[in-house]
């Protein structure tokens, strides 16, 4: 049987600490074959360059995304949406996932989850249904439930939440 491939979105320290065991997870299943796309702050210098900390866990990267807005103004976030949403669609047909896995609420995600949908690639949201104070990162988290297929939240409260949204239980 020929393994299906699931690429793991992780855009930055914060959400790759929380996918890292699932990552090893899916890395021990032979019946699937990781693959890493990195993006947001894993790649900007300016901010650790943090994809080191992948490598240095053993993990190869499959796909570097450059994400990094060109200033500090929204139209600065929106243009590298734009950009990032051209590299993940570039990425997926070269990795040509099974499964895009993404977690949490960052911008970035609004690139990599579009681009998949687009793609006719299924979905999987962890810590989908949370609530934050940030507007935008409440739209991307509620965004990326919406476009999801699979729904793997962290708690009932956060379950139940998704399930309000009109998502099937």
């Amino acid at each position: 049987m020929t393994p299906h491939t699931v690429a793991v979105v992780t855009t930055s320290r914060a959400d790759y600490g929380l996918l890292k065991g699932t990552m090893r997870a899916l890395a021990k299943d032979h019946s699937l074959r990781l693959k890493i796309v990195v993006c947001g702050s894993h790649l900007d210098r300016a901010r650790g360059f943090t994809v080191r900390e992948i490598l240095k866990d053993g993990f190869s990267v499959s796909a570097r995304v450059p994400s990094t807005p060109d200033g500090d103004d929204a139209l600065a976030v929106a243009r590298a949406v734009g950009r990032a949403t051209s590299g993940f669609v570039a990425a997926y047909a070269r990795l040509k996932p099974a499964l895009v896995v993404v977690l949490g609420d960052r911008w970035e995600l609004l690139a990599a989850c579009s681009a998949a949908v687009a793609a006719g690639i299924p979905l999987a949201h962890l810590h989908g249904g949370e609530s934050s104070e940030g507007v935008i990162d409440e739209q991307v988290r509620h965004a990326v439930t919406k476009l999801a297929h699979l729904h793997l939240p962290a708690a009932e409260a956060y379950r139940r939440r998704i399930l309000q949204m009109g998502e099937d239980p």
